[in-house]
């Protein structure tokens, strides 16, 4: 049986997950990656319990939040970091609950906040590597810890180097980030 997961990104123009579940459940894929580009739900647990024969995986921004923002396990803003490990842990709790063989997401950004729409860096003041950095490294510990509470695998997916505030891009930085014991 194949193992290739279908994103809820691939169907442009809505941002409905009901609408979304509903036509992959139509056309017999079982296998869905929930992922950022989502409305708030308010009962998802509700809605995924709708569809017990498929088999989910989660990706980065899922669940959605209530207030949209970007996430930045790197933010040297703390009210930005811990939204983003809020998201994290909320998809970690889903993965335990619905049985999601893993869930994924992405490295921070070397800036005092978040990035804007679409990932622009424009007016947006690059911090220092070292200290985005270690704040993402403490991000990934207390990811790791909660993921192995719930039993979760986890996997920090690399991302293009755009431009320097894109972190993860490069094999040193993974090199370094194997070197961190958590």
């Amino acid at each position: 049986m194949s193992e290739i997961y279908i994103s809820t990104s691939c169907l442009k123009g809505t941002g409905n997950l009901r609408k979304i579940l509903e036509v992959y459940s139509a056309h017999g894929i079982e296998k869905v990656e929930l992922t950022g580009g989502l409305e708030y739900i308010q009962n998802l647990a509700g809605l995924l319990g709708h569809y017990p024969g498929t088999n989910f995986i989660i990706h980065d921004y899922f669940p959605p939040p209530r207030e949209p923002f970007l996430m930045n396990l790197a933010a040297k803003d703390e009210r930005v970091r811990e939204k983003s490990l809020a998201v994290c842990k909320r998809a970690m709790d889903l993965c335990r609950r619905f049985g999601c063989g893993l869930y994924s997401f992405h490295p921070g950004f070397r800036v005092e906040s978040t990035l804007g729409l679409n990932f622009d860096l424009s007016g947006r003041k690059l911090v220092p590597y070292r200290a985005a950095f270690c704040r993402f490294a403490r991000s990934i510990e207390e990811i790791s810890a909660y993921a192995r509470s719930r039993g979760v695998p986890v996997a920090l997916e690399n991302l293009e180097h755009k431009n320097e505030a894109y972190m993860m891009t490069r094999p040193e930085e993974f090199v370094k980030f194997q070197e961190i014991r958590f």
